[in-house]
């Protein structure tokens, strides 16, 4: 990690990144997991961008609004803030990464150019995200592809474009969930809880865990990425009473929308 860093990102974007701390040293991006993918941490935003182009054909239906937890963005927005991201990124423009404010300003910024000029320039850009390789800190890395992934499965789900709810993104994007869960749990105090899925699961906080939620690997992402209402969590096939996990989603990521999404 330390010579691609000196190698492919500047010092003080790394910094300001957070690679020194104590969540990034401890990712589970650093070790794979038996049985599951392992992917290079940047290979997945760009296979959302090529997924998203190759379904579209480089033309997006005009007019669609996306609720995406708490905001309404339209499909161009969210679009604008992907492309924002990487743009950012690559500019050092990092005060307040990751944030909502962060995002916003994106949308702000790049949504008046159109989606056709957007592509473009996703596209432009998307190869020298990729060639930073192993220039982020995991934990960082964990939470681009989180959000490229939410996003990709919102402008899917506008679009009726069901489709690559196993994609490494999905697990890898399940990875930042699982580390800002530990820290909730831990936090909070709550008992343990397990997540089973086919291609992920987890132990969240210590032994005894009186209650496991088994779904499919997309479920537990969309549940635990807020785009699952409090009451299609609750009606989740949950082994345990989920009553005291529900404060979970009063955080970040974590917030439900209002409303039921069914995808």
């Amino acid at each position: 990690w330390g010579r691609a860093r000196r190698t492919l990102l500047p010092e003080t974007v790394v910094s300001r990144l957070g690679d020194n701390s104590t969540a990034a040293r401890k990712s589970p991006l650093t070790g794979p997991r038996s049985g599951m993918p392992s992917p290079n941490p940047l290979h997945p935003p760009d296979a959302t961008q090529h997924r998203l182009g190759a379904r579209s054909g480089g033309h997006f239906p005009r007019g669609l609004q996306w609720i995406a937890a708490a905001k309404v963005w339209s499909v161009t927005e969210v679009v604008a803030h992907l492309y924002g991201v990487e743009a950012d990124i690559l500019a050092g423009n990092l005060d307040g990464v990751g944030t909502s404010a962060w995002a916003d300003d994106q949308v702000r910024r790049f949504a008046p150019t159109g989606m056709h000029e957007l592509l473009e320039r996703w596209n432009q850009v998307g190869p020298d995200v990729e060639a930073l390789g192993g220039g982020f800190p995991p934990r960082v890395a964990a939470q681009f592809v989180f959000d490229a992934c939410a996003h990709e499965h919102d402008i899917r789900g506008a679009f009726g474009w069901a489709g690559a709810r196993d994609a490494d993104s999905v697990v890898v994007g399940l990875t930042f969930v699982e580390a800002a869960l530990l820290q909730l749990v831990a936090d909070r105090q709550l008992p343990g809880l397990e997540l089973e899925s086919p291609y992920f699961e987890a132990t969240i906080g210590a032994a005894p865990t009186p209650a496991r939620l088994s779904t499919s690997t997309f479920e537990l992402f969309r549940t635990f990425g807020g785009r699952r209402s409090l009451s299609q969590i609750h009606d989740l096939p949950w082994q345990g009473d989920p009553d005291p996990y529900l404060e979970l989603f009063s955080t970040g990521p974590l917030t439900p929308p209002a409303q039921p999404l069914i995808e």
